[in-house]
């Protein structure tokens, strides 16, 4: 959850975790034994699907990851620009090995990755029924996925709008969105997300839909 009522899980219990010492290095070991059980907490309570590949990441994966990386950059001094949704470096998604099941029906997965990348979220907007709109950044048959990877050099994942009959994905723990990634550089990210905005805000004109719980 958080204290943003604009923002998805709002009305779930939020907890505020505050680190402090002299030792760079050892509050980063802590940070990241915190984030390896926030990881392991997704992993392991994420709904199965038997559909699903599990060599791929749980999907609220990404945003955790994202959302971590942001409220540490926000509690750093050093931090001037604390506008919501920027880009910042945070620990990669994919790398994470999704739980399997052996024949004891115990879970079992390797430990994540420490390695970085510039990453940022994007909101999607819904239409009068409540059913989120993003299909359409991927384009046809995933063609504009090959864009954001050869123009961009970003790795662009869109979760939670892949349902039938306009149903949300039962594995997600979150609110449908869209994670841009980039192992090379910040302005990769912003480069891409500027695109991507552009082509939200026609498709908003053209279906009526909206992202205006996000604006508050």
């Amino acid at each position: 959850g958080g204290k943003d009522p604009s923002a998805p899980g709002y009305d779930l219990p939020h907890l505020l975790v505050t680190m402090s010492g002299y030792d760079i290095r050892q509050l980063g070991r802590v940070r990241r034994a915190l984030e390896d059980s926030l990881i392991e907490y997704i992993i392991e309570n994420t709904p199965d699907n038997e559909e699903s590949d599990r060599r791929r990441p749980p999907p609220s994966l990404g945003r955790m990851l994202y959302s971590l990386a942001l409220s540490s950059a926000n509690a750093s001094p050093k931090t001037k620009d604390h506008s919501k949704h920027r880009t910042v470096l945070a620990r990669a998604h994919y790398g994470h090995q999704a739980p399997r099941r052996d024949r004891s029906d115990q879970y079992e997965h390797y430990a994540p990755p420490s390695r970085k990348v510039w990453s940022n979220v994007v909101e999607l907007p819904t239409d009068e029924s409540g059913d989120y709109h993003g299909r359409f950044l991927a384009g046809k048959n995933g063609s504009l996925l090959e864009y954001y990877r050869t123009k961009f050099n970003c790795q662009v994942n869109i979760y939670g709008v892949w349902g039938e009959d306009g149903e949300n994905d039962p594995q997600l723990m979150c609110e449908p969105y869209v994670l841009v990634t980039s192992e090379e550089a910040k302005q990769n990210v912003d480069s891409c997300l500027k695109f991507i905005e552009h082509r939200i805000m026609e498709h908003e004109e053209k279906y009526g839909v909206s992202r205006e719980r996000y604006s508050h």
